[in-house]
This record gives C-alpha cells, sequence and structure tokens, in this order.
C-alpha cells in the first residue's frame, strides 16, 4: 500500500525562522515517510532542496540537502539560534544517516553580500 501526499505551505516554521514556503510530494508506505524531491523556500530567498527516508520502525533514517542562495541570518533562524547582524549567501550540501553511530556531513560555503545595517 502506498500514497502519496502532495505537500504546500506558505506557512511552514522552523526553529526562528516564520513564513517559508515548502512544496513536494511525500510516500507514504506501510514501512516509511519518503521525498526525494521536497523544497523549502524562506521569505528572505535561496532555496533548500531536500531528500529524506524516515521509517516507521528500527531501521535507520536518512536525509540529504542542498542549498544555494540562502540568507545567513536564514541559517540561523532555522538552527533556532539568535541571528547576528551579518551579510552573506550559503551554499552548501549536508547528508545524514542514522544509525549506531549517527553520522552527519555538511560543507558550507557563504560569500559575502552587502545588506544595510549588517557586516
Amino acid at each position: 500500500m502506498t500514497a502519496t501526499l502532495q505537500v504546500t505551505s506558505n506557512t511552514l516554521v522552523v526553529g526562528r525562522e516564520q513564513g517559508l514556503s515548502a512544496r513536494g510530494a511525500v510516500r507514504l508506505t506501510l514501512d516509511a515517510a519518503t521525498s526525494d524531491a521536497f523544497t523549502i523556500t524562506p521569505s528572505t530567498g535561496g532555496e533548500i532542496r531536500a531528500s529524506f527516508r524516515l521509517p516507521f520502525g528500527d531501521a535507520p533514517a536518512g536525509a540529504k540537502a542542498e542549498w544555494r542562495g540562502l540568507d545567513i541570518t536564514s541559517a540561523f533562524r532555522l538552527g533556532d539560534l539568535e541571528a547576528l547582524p551579518l551579510a552573506a549567501a550559503l551554499a552548501g550540501t549536508a547528508t545524514f544517516t542514522g544509525g549506531a553511530p549517527s553520522r552527519l556531513n555538511v560543507n558550507n560555503r557563504a560569500i559575502a553580500t552587502s545588506v544595510r545595517g549588517r557586516t
């Protein structure tokens, strides 16, 4: 049995970041929730594209994400942190593999930008 949900929202909240837009298909089976193309867009610009597998049993979860043009203040708020007065656009990738031990690999690049009121 498989069900596919088309998810669309413009009111998603993650950490301290509000007003995120999200869209993508999420497949539900008896074993897991999965997506190959889930996109989150902050109001400050940029985009986060993710894929994930979240098992309903004891199997390890996994997720991959790629971001481009992500405003650094949004990144701080997404991480539930107080945003610092910095001006940069972020690009990078992250891969999470659950299990014992869990593993998280992150690669990130910041490109300085000019925003009034920020360093």
